[in-house]
């Protein structure tokens, strides 16, 4: 495991913590405010955006097709960004 790959899963970790903690009592509640429930939505966006790119680069496809190292990581970092 590349150390993008380390970054990214760690970062789908704490990202799942927080959707869980946040919304672990919304069931219980009368109202939920409205920025809490985007910043949620926001962050489970999050997770499937980096969950993608992780499984990309978990997966042969696309790989042979950077001639050097420097431009897949080029790449990977458009789409993060």
């Amino acid at each position: 495991m590349t150390e993008k790959e380390k970054q990214l899963t760690q970062e789908i970790i704490e990202l799942a913590e927080f959707v869980k903690s946040e919304t672990s009592g919304i069931n219980t509640r009368e109202h939920v405010p409205q920025l809490q429930l985007e910043m949620v939505v926001a962050k489970i966006k999050m997770l499937y955006e980096k969950s993608v790119i992780l499984k990309y680069l978990h997966s042969n496809v696309g790989v042979e097709k950077f001639e050097t190292e420097e431009e897949k990581e080029n790449i990977e970092q458009q789409t993060l960004n």
